[in-house]
């Protein structure tokens, strides 16, 4: 199910975004025509602000300290009494950021994490706007999923501030194929029996997108595709 989330990716109530973040994001929130305040005063007046009631953060747990090592380590009981927490000071919200390298390494141990974690999200009334890609921070030098695969098994990720994901340089190996590499970790998360998952608040495409990409369309048009494939797998 495609959720206004997946257009509108930084919404202040939600994060609390600058507007130079905003800026970067009017590729993506350019479709979100159902969070437009209409213009007509008798339009106007009866406009309801979906995003209104929604109170909550960006959510990275205490154990990591970047996107990879989220997934790659895990900590179930960490996450929950964190949530907890979140739940507690009355957020029903929280932005969460994936990792194609965390599911290239191991795709049953990511997604055996990511269920729960959105399960436990439910239990305590709390919908997570889940970030698929990101472009912000350094790139790490792989161009396929076993080089990913590979620096994740070596642990390096824990030495490791924030880093993008995919990067630059897979991202531009992943043109060549049409995506495929970034089409399926959207198919895995999204599609399937994880399609019209209504717990969640939706997807946020991609993070800062700003860099210049080294393939046709620049990152403007992997975003497009992105949320032309995400809303195909969600349904």
């Amino acid at each position: 199910m495609l959720k206004a989330g997946l257009l509108a990716v930084h919404m202040a109530s939600l994060t609390h975004a600058t507007p130079a973040h905003a800026a970067t994001t009017r590729a993506a929130t350019a479709r979100a025509a159902p969070l437009h305040a209409a213009t007509a005063p008798a339009a106007a007046s009866s406009y309801t602000n979906l995003w209104a009631n929604v109170r909550g953060v960006n959510y990275v747990p205490s154990y990591s300290r970047n996107p990879v090592e989220i997934w790659a380590d895990y900590d179930a009981a960490t996450v929950e009494r964190e949530l907890s927490y979140a739940r507690r000071l009355n957020l029903n919200a929280v932005r969460v950021f994936l990792h194609m390298f965390a599911w290239a390494w191991d795709p049953a141990r990511f997604l055996a994490s990511y269920d729960p974690f959105v399960g436990a999200c439910a239990a305590r009334g709390i919908r997570p706007l889940v970030v698929l890609f990101d472009d912000d921070f350094f790139d790490v030098n792989v161009t396929t999923a076993a080089e990913a695969a590979a620096w994740v098994a070596t642990r390096a990720y824990r030495d490791s501030d924030w880093m993008a994901n995919p990067g630059m340089p897979l991202l531009g190996a992943d043109f060549g194929s049409g995506f495929s590499l970034a089409g399926a970790f959207i198919d895995a998360v999204a599609g399937g029996a994880r399609a019209r998952d209504a717990r969640l608040l939706g997807y946020d495409v991609m993070n800062e997108p700003g860099r210049a990409a080294p393939f046709a369309g620049g990152l403007a048009g992997f975003i497009d595709w992105a949320i032309n494939r995400t809303a195909a797998a969600s349904g």
